[in-house]
């Protein structure tokens, strides 16, 4: 009775909240990718090509993926090495990326797309700000019987201070 109905209300919650990272993370990143394919095809058409196959096939497997209630680590962490990978396209050698996988966490099973937020809030605060770019860590570790996943990323050089502007009230 009760617990049933407090899952399914805590299913639905996740699943609404999934739902709502997806669509604030994908238009902005379709956006970024876009303007990259459409520069490369200015001086590396093949990249262009490359870079739009490889964006179709981080959409396809958003599709496979939130089809299921459940995914396994191991294909959520794929899913977020196809965005990497793409992204690596946009930054360059100033995304760097370091895997520390145990494999003795892939049968893990999470909502799908729940890590995918962590991975592009990684890269949007810690590479893309920064002019030398930036470093990734992904990490996942079985302590007894929990699993722990860890993204992390470095964080942007300071820049000088600028004078603070003092905010009109009304």
């Amino acid at each position: 009775g009760d617990l049933v109905r407090e899952l399914d209300e805590r299913d639905r919650a996740v699943d609404m909240a999934r739902q709502l990272a997806t669509a604030q993370i994908q238009p902005h990143f379709l956006f970024n990718c876009l303007n990259s394919i459409s520069a490369l095809t200015q001086f590396d058409p093949a990249g262009a090509r490359d870079m739009t196959l490889q964006l179709a096939q981080y959409f396809r497997q958003t599709l496979v993926l939130t089809q299921r209630r459940l995914v396994t680590l191991e294909e959520e962490l794929a899913h977020g090495q196809v965005f990497l990978d793409i992204e690596r396209v946009r930054f360059g050698d100033r995304l760097r990326v370091q895997w520390q996988l145990d494999p003795r966490t892939d049968a893990a099973l999470l909502p799908p797309l729940l890590l995918q937020p962590l991975v592009e809030n990684a890269v949007k605060h810690g590479v893309e700000p920064s002019a030398r770019g930036g470093k990734l860590r992904v990490l996942t570790e079985l302590r007894g019987s929990r699993v722990v996943v860890r993204i992390t990323n470095t964080l942007p050089e300071v820049s000088q201070p600028t004078a603070q502007r003092p905010v009109a009230m009304a």
